[in-house]
């Protein structure tokens, strides 16, 4: 059993981990979910071989819970996309395996959210809390914005750096982000739309239609994947895209004289054809790139 302030060190270590490879990659596997992570030389899996609650026996509380892509306990999402309705491990008094979770409630320790976007492919969120605890319907309410303020003073260290560190996980994030960038960067098969840049860690998810916007929807065909020049590029309308998926560079920065990102990166893709997902129904919405190209016209 590893001692209180270890476990919250390791929790922090794994956020870190998830972080870093979630550079590399969108997804992850089972296997990967269960190897890939060491502390101090020991490998600790971060979910469970089967089961939907991950309670290593050298951790008070729960490490991670995992909502299935065939929703077999009626894990239920809410239209916000930041609660979870997670379903009591099968069990007919509701402890056991729900025991340690209940924990993780009654002392707002933080979670990892592995949710499974397609069959064996897994999206982590963290960190997440459980907030509530419905006993009548064998329900654990979970909030996937996490908890800006009242943290448990058992989770925190007196050790400043360390405290440090957690808070700046805290910070709150868009909450539907994570799952948007997964969609997105998946269906372009891990390449920029305009380029083809397979760098994964270089992968932006872009919104068409901006997010702050009525009708910025976080779907994939409101995305485009890019490179970070590329997105970068898109959004401050140094390069448009038309509704029938050329590249647009407007004049003035094609009569400008520059090093070798934009006589390549940026010039040559002019009128360039963009490369769109396989499947018809994630291709960019036109009435969508139309919306945005009209604000480019206007500014180019």
């Amino acid at each position: 059993m590893f001692t209180g302030e270890e476990q919250a060190l390791i929790r922090l270590n794994m956020f870190e981990w998830l972080s870093e490879q979630s550079l590399k990659k969108t997804l992850f596997t089972r296997q990967e979910l269960r190897s890939g992570f060491t502390w101090r030389g020991q490998v600790i899996p971060l979910m469970d071989l089967q089961k939907g609650i991950w309670n290593p026996k050298a951790f008070d509380e729960t490490v991670s819970i995992t909502s299935m892509y065939d929703n077999p306990y009626g894990d239920m999402a809410h239209e916000t996309e930041e609660v979870l309705d997670y379903r009591y491990q099968n069990s007919p008094t509701g402890e056991g395996t729900n025991t340690k979770l209940r924990l993780a409630y009654a002392r707002k320790t933080p979670l990892i959210l592995f949710e499974e976007l397609t069959p064996g492919n897994y999206l982590p969120r963290y960190p997440v809390f459980v907030t509530e605890d419905f006993r009548e319907d064998e329900t654990f309410r979970v909030s996937l914005a996490g908890i800006a303020a009242d943290i448990s003073e058992d989770f925190y260290f007196k050790d400043e750096p360390i405290d440090k560190a957690y808070a700046e996980r805290m910070t709150l994030q868009r909450i539907h982000q994570p799952r948007f960038r997964a969609r997105v960067i998946s269906a372009y098969q891990q390449k920029c739309a305009i380029c083809s840049l397979q760098h994964v860690e270089l992968l932006d998810a872009a919104h068409i239609v901006p997010d702050s916007k009525e009708n910025g929807f976080a779907l994939v065909s409101n995305g485009l994947a890019l490179c970070k020049i590329h997105h970068a590029s898109y959004d401050r309308d140094v390069i448009g895209i038309s509704p029938d998926y050329k590249v647009v560079v407007p004049e003035r920065v094609m009569n400008e004289v520059d090093g070798p990102m934009l006589e390549y990166g940026i010039k040559r893709m002019n009128n360039a054809t963009l490369n769109v997902p396989k499947s018809p129904e994630l291709w960019p919405s036109k009435d969508g790139l139309a919306f945005r190209f009209e604000e480019f016209l206007t500014s180019a």
